[in-house]
């Protein structure tokens, strides 16, 4: 069942999990990975119960989380390629 839209800058990074997480209200976390996102994941589910929210598009040009994580990995190529990063 799904409990909320919400916007990345909202989810906090959990090393531990190496997840973005929000909390869910069952007490546990709300979870989704950066290669999720990257895959074109818009649902970050809690593992202890059926809620999911789900993530806003990005951005006032209003991307999928797809086209976001395409983006990144072209931008992290160039530098890599063009400046040695």
């Amino acid at each position: 069942m799904s409990y909320d839209d919400v916007e990345i800058e909202d989810m906090e990074w959990n090393e531990e999990l190496q997840s973005y997480t929000y909390p869910c209200p069952c007490g546990d976390l709300f979870q989704i990975t950066k290669d999720d996102l990257r895959l074109g994941e818009e649902i970050a589910r809690c593992p202890s119960c059926s809620l999911y929210i789900t993530l806003d598009r990005i951005g006032r040009f209003q991307m999928t989380w797809a086209e976001y994580g395409r983006k990144m990995a072209e931008e992290v190529f160039f530098k890599e390629v063009l400046y040695g990063l």
